[in-house]
């Protein structure tokens, strides 16, 4: 009896020391693997007396005190898994490396680790083909490895895994698997194999009779639906082949998937009909058929989905009205059924659409009034787009019960009346598009409680009245459009407040008087004031945020004070390289893209998008670095000094160069083109004969070639006479001027 308790002893303390030196080992190979990482991480992982692994930051260990499982889901890992020896880990169940930086190849090693039953290395960046030795993980089943850049055909020893029930292969660059040696899985019931590289269905899928989720989408799948393949699907729930190639009719068949829940077959080139046997998937709660190229009706039997909640058929094809029948779908919240050929009028059938929340119907043919009962029972609206269609009628008051609203397109329509003073209910409208109507009357105060409206466009209507002082309380307004309508009076001083406003258009109306002096918000880049009856200048704020593009369109009125010399100096660049022989004076937008697309300035963004300020701080910060040839001698000066002697020079050109400055783009003379102004005839004369001038410049950048700018600029009358007093002072200031 003493000597069997002696040895269960001895069996007791060396099962105790193999269990300390196992996890003595497991500690070292984690430790091994971290100081191999690039980036310092898991401070708590360290080895001393009185720390376990088990209490390291990830990890968690059975009751002998042996590893089980590893989450180091985004804990900022760089590096390589080339030193994680996965036979130290006996143990191992679970690893989780997801959302880390690591890199290279998944080591063989990984078919160590036989006891592991979930594998996730997803939103990484692993490299090359799969090993097949992945295969040997007989107890794994689920295996995540999407978003990295994995190559090569799917190893066929992935079918080895017959307890596997999800596989995410997602976002790599995988091959079809082999048809012949790719087993089936019975176990599979989620198999998410998009964005990767399938040419075809994988055969192996009707050798998995439990799969449930079934996505396929944005491969370069062809051909028709397999549907001999897909109907052992028997227990299918989720079909997705959004986004391949996938040609030929909807078959008939489809009816059969009496499971399917979700079917999304968007992005195809599917022909033909609508079958209307998809009436019998009752099951279903998303249909997408969008970006097809069907032909006909939309099938009325699409009324028997009732469980429905998104239905998208976009672009699909469909031209007929819309049926009656859609109502019965109660349960729907996005209806999208824009950009088709639809015709006739919104059925009233759809005002038992009560949970809608996304309606879209744009760019179609419907007609029609918008129906007061449609609008009072959508109130869980958020977005709501009606947008280029022929709708007429008045905007129903029932609009502003749509207390939900976010998004409300209504623009290119034939809608008339007043705008509803009820819109001013719509609190959480972030987005009020009204334009190309045939909108009457004033703007309405209560619009200034749209407190979050952050875009307005009432352009091209036929509104009237003065602008509403309320307007300036909707201090989020980023974009402001009411050109193009009947609008007069004074600009209210109370516009100075929207700070945020980064475009305002007001032209073509009958404004008058002056602009608020304060008026300039500090991220305005596109505005015009064109064709109205102001008076006085723009405040100085504006023409620091106007685009470089604007800067010589004539109809807006000349910068005035210091800025002037900015203008100079921004638009002097321009024309330093005039293209040769120049038979028509393009538009500054030319200008600016033409110089955008060249190499004599690194521009951080196309010229048309920076403003008069951006290019002067440009300028300052670049001109250090600029190498220029003159005449084809090698300069050192800076821009400022390259720009005034090009502006200072009296060379003389011949007459077959010089390009009448009051012709158009067309070469036709144009009345409001002739320079109105006198005085300082000779220096004028001298900014015309520069516009005029071939190739004067060529710049090179270090390890580049050179390159003339084939640049031509449109005459402008208050620039020409900005230029033209620039260099007079400039030759009263500075006798001795470098000249060309």
């Amino acid at each position: 009896m003493t000597r069997t308790l002696q040895r269960i002893f001895h069996f007791l303390i060396l099962s105790s020391a193999l269990v300390v030196i196992a996890a003595q080992t497991e500690a070292e190979t984690l430790l091994n693997w971290k100081n191999s990482l690039n980036v310092p991480t898991l401070p708590s992982w360290t080895l001393n007396s009185s720390s376990s692994p088990c209490k390291w930051t990830g990890i968690r260990c059975n009751e002998a005190g042996s590893i089980i499982e590893i989450n180091l889901k985004y804990s900022g890992l760089d590096g390589t898994l080339d030193r994680f020896d996965f036979s130290s880990f006996p143990n191992l169940t679970s690893l989780n490396l997801n959302l880390n930086n690591l890199v290279g190849d998944i080591p063989a090693g990984i078919g160590n680790a036989t006891k592991l039953i979930s594998l996730d290395l997803s939103s990484n960046n692993f490299t090359n083909p799969m090993p097949p030795e992945i295969g040997n993980l007989k107890d794994l089943q689920v295996l995540r490895l999407y978003n990295n850049s994995l190559t090569g055909p799917i190893p066929h020893q992935l079918s080895n895994l017959q307890k596997m029930w999800l596989l995410d292969l997602t976002a790599n660059y995988l091959k079809d698997p082999d048809p012949v040696q790719f087993k089936g899985m019975a176990s599979l019931t989620e198999l998410r194999l998009s964005y990767i590289l399938l040419e075809a269905v994988p055969a192996f899928i009707a050798e998995c009779p439990n799969l449930i989720f079934l996505d396929l989408s944005d491969n370069l799948i062809t051909g028709q639906i397999p549907m001999p393949l897909l109907s052992r699907l028997k227990r299918v729930e989720f079909l997705n082949l959004t986004k391949n190639s996938v040609e030929g009719p909807l078959p008939t068949d489809i009816g059969n998937f009496r499971n399917l829940r979700h079917l999304r077959l968007g992005m195809n080139k599917l022909n033909g009909t609508i079958p209307f046997e998809i009436g019998l998937l009752s099951n279903l709660e998303v249909l997408e058929l969008h970006e097809n190229g069907f032909d006909g009706p939309m099938p009325s039997s699409v009324g028997n989905l009732r469980k429905l909640r998104n239905l998208n058929l976009r672009l699909s094809g469909l031209n007929s009205s819309i049926p009656e029948e859609l109502g019965l779908c109660t349960n729907l919240t996005y209806l999208e059924l824009s950009s088709n050929s639809l015709i006739g009028s919104l059925p009233l059938s759809m005002a038992s659409l009560t949970q809608i929340r996304e309606l879209g119907i744009s760019d179609n043919k419907l007609s029609g009034n918008i129906h007061p009962s449609l609008l009072s029972n959508w109130s869980e609206l958020n977005s709501l787009q009606l947008q280029r269609n022929n709708f007429s009628g008045t905007v129903p008051p029932q609009i502003g019960t749509l207390h939900q609203l976010k998004l409300l397109y209504l623009f290119q329509n034939r809608l008339s009346g007043p705008v509803p003073p009820e819109i001013g209910n719509l609190s959480n409208l972030i987005e009020l598009q009204l334009a190309n109507n045939f909108f009457i009357g004033s703007i309405p105060p209560t619009i200034g409680n749209l407190s979050s409206l952050t875009k307005l466009s009432l352009s091209y209507n036929k509104l009237n009245g003065t602008l509403p002082p309320e307007l300036g309380k909707i201090k989020s307004l980023e974009e402001l459009d009411l050109s193009e309508n009947d609008l007069q009076g004074t600009l209210p001083s109370s516009i100075t407040g929207l700070r945020n406003l980064n475009l305002f258009y007001v032209a073509s109306n009958n404004f008058s008087g002056s602009i608020p002096e304060h008026f300039g918000p500090d991220f305005l880049r596109n505005a015009t004031f064109s064709y109205n009856n102001f008076s006085g200048k723009l405040p100085p704020g504006i023409w620091h945020d106007i685009p470089f593009s604007n800067i010589l369109d004539e109809r807006l009125t000349p910068p005035v004070g210091p800025i002037v010399q900015e203008l100079v100096l921004a638009t002097a660049l321009a024309l330093l390289c005039v293209k040769e022989n120049p038979v028509s004076r393009p538009t500054m937008y030319q200008v600016s893209s033409e110089l955008s697309a060249s190499t004599c300035l690194h521009v951080p963004a196309p010229l048309r998008l920076l403003t008069l300020q951006n290019l002067m701080n440009m300028l300052k910060d670049q001109a250090s670095s600029l190498t220029y040839y003159v005449n084809g001698k090698k300069q050192r000066r800076t821009c400022e000094d390259e720009i005034r002697a090009t502006l200072s020079s009296k060379e003389r050109v011949d007459d077959d160069v010089i390009t009448d400055p009051k012709r158009d783009i067309n070469g036709h003379v144009s009345e409001n083109m002739k320079p109105s102004f006198t005085g300082k005839e000779e220096a004028l004369a001298d900014v015309k004969e520069e516009l005029a001038k071939p190739s004067c410049l060529v710049l090179k950048r270090k390890g580049g070639m050179q390159k003339k700018l084939p640049l031509k600029v449109r005459w402008n009358d208050q620039v020409g006479k900005a230029l033209a007093d620039h260099i007079v002072e400039e030759e009263e200031g500075e006798e001795d001027n470098v000249s060309m």
